[in-house]
Parts: structure tokens; sequence; C-alpha cells
């Protein structure tokens, strides 16, 4: 499932171009610093890490958002796992992962932001 995820997001990720947000993290990660009032300094340093590695593309913008959103997914089968753990039957883990899957989580990674990084931590 989390193979499906990464492809679907890289396959689909230049079917539309960059983001306002998204051109500016590449250039505000090209001069770092602690003072940005909007967000925090790691987003912009990894989206122009990404540019430098793979050049200026959606795709390229996107391949962190997209392992991150993977690795989220297997974030929904560890929620599963907590509601077993908790005592819940079969139908409350399923109940417990389709949740976590249509929270937002996995909307999250189509985009370079913020929030990607924030939800799998």
């Amino acid at each position: 499932m989390a193979g499906l995820v990464l492809t679907l997001l890289l396959t689909l990720s230049a079917a539309y171009g960059l983001h306002g947000d998204e051109m500016y993290y590449v250039v505000a990660g090209r001069h770092p610093a602690f003072g940005y009032v909007d967000q925090p300094p790691l987003t912009p340093l990894l989206s122009a890490a990404s540019v430098g590695l793979l050049g200026v593309s959606p795709t390229a913008v996107r391949v962190l958002p997209a392992l991150e959103t993977t690795l989220v997914v297997v974030l929904v089968v560890l929620v599963a796992l907590i509601a077993r753990d908790l005592g819940g039957s079969r139908r409350a883990q399923i109940l417990a992962a389709v949740t976590a899957a249509v929270s937002g989580y996995l909307a999250a990674g189509h985009l370079d932001t913020t929030t990607t990084a924030d939800l799998l931590a």
C-alpha cells in the first residue's frame, strides 16, 4: 500500500505546476534563516536541497513530501495495531485504520508544505 501511494504521488506530481508556497520554500531555502515568521527553517532547507539535487521541477520539489506520506501510510497500520493492543476487535482495528487513512494525513502529501513533516512527526 505504501508503494502504491508513493507511485501515485510521484506519477501525479508533474500533472500540475508548483504552488506559490513551494516556490517560496525553494527560494527561502537558498537563504536559510531562523527568523522566518511564517514557517520553520527545515521545510525550506529540504525544498532547496531537493531542487539542488534533482533540478527545478514539480516532481523534484514533491519527492520528499511523497516519501513522508509513504511513511504516514505505515502509521495507518500502526494505528490499527494500537487498536488491537487496546483490545479492539477486528472491526475496531479496521475502523481505526480507515479513520486514520481518511483523516487528511494522506492528502497532505501532494504538496511540499510544512504540514507534511509535522504529520509524520
